[in-house]
């Protein structure tokens, strides 16, 4: 406040105070003794009687503009402190992402030479299954296949095997190469397993091979003879023979094992060579 507003707010209390004199003469010695003190003194003055409660102080003036100014300075303020709020949460989970991100990489590092031994070892466990199974090529796209389906760690010729029954992969057959390959090996193999055993052991090998041999080429006669009794029977059109026959006996191979020369021949006659032979081989 200034002087004036101060002898202003202080000349009723005076003026009230000076009781010989009235009107104009007794507002002149009110502001008269009120000029002889000093500014501070004025102020000292004009406290002891705000705080008794003599002189009430005025009410300030609003100030609109003021308020705008003081409104918009405070929502500045209070975004400039959330704006720091943002910063130190995202700088936080920075630090945090960073230090997730090295922590990972120093596991990777540290079980580096433990994974690449085991891609080496589950590498191998697919060479040994393929020699086995003989039904996928051994190959970069069919290995890395394999490897996207089974875990390294627990990768077996029995997961393989039931990765592929499954059709849990698709994987490209074996090659021609691979094949000869697998004969050749066949071939190593039993020539490995025929050096190996006493003379005992390969007489009765040789003569176990001899008897498939024989069995085989059997067989294959067998199959042979089939195969032209049934061209041979095609031409002539014979029915096709029934499972049972009209008293309801079954016409398998035990009936025909047990039958005549002479029942034989009749159904020769009626249904041909081949169909009588085929049942005796293939009717249980």
């Amino acid at each position: 406040m200034t002087r004036n507003e101060y002898i202003q707010a202080l000349l009723p209390g005076v003026r009230e105070s000076i009781v010989h004199f009235v009107g104009a003469e007794r507002e002149r010695r009110a502001r008269a003794m009120l000029d002889q003190y000093s500014t501070s003194e004025l102020s000292l003055l004009y406290s002891k009687q705000v705080a008794g409660g003599s002189i009430k102080p005025p009410t300030p003036a609003v100030n609109v503009a003021d308020i705008e100014a003081a409104r918009s300075q405070g929502a500045a303020e209070l975004e400039a402190l959330r704006e720091q709020h943002r910063e130190r949460l995202s700088a936080q989970r920075a630090e945090r992402a960073a230090d997730r991100i090295l922590f990972q990489r120093q596991q990777e590092e540290a079980t580096r030479p433990q994974r690449q031994e085991e891609l080496v070892r589950a590498r191998q466990v697919i060479a040994e299954a393929q020699l086995v199974l003989r039904n996928f090529a051994l190959n970069e796209a069919n290995i890395s296949l394999l490897l996207s389906v089974i875990d390294p760690t627990n990768i077996s010729l029995h997961a393989i095997s039931q990765a592929i029954a499954s059709n849990a992969v698709t994987l490209s057959p074996a090659t021609a190469e691979e094949h000869e390959r697998f004969r050749l090996a066949d071939i190593e193999s039993h020539n490995q397993r025929l050096l190996s055993m006493n003379p005992a052991e390969l007489k009765a090998e040789v003569r176990r091979e001899s008897g498939e041999r024989a069995t085989h080429h059997h067989e294959q006669e067998s199959n042979r003879v089939l195969a032209a009794q049934q061209k041979a029977d095609s031409y002539v059109g014979y029915p096709e023979m029934p499972l049972v026959n009209s008293d309801g006996v079954k016409l398998d191979s035990r009936f025909f094992r047990r039958a005549t020369a002479a029942t034989i021949r009749v159904y020769i006659r009626r249904y041909g060579n081949a169909q009588i032979t085929n049942a005796i081989r293939n009717r249980n």
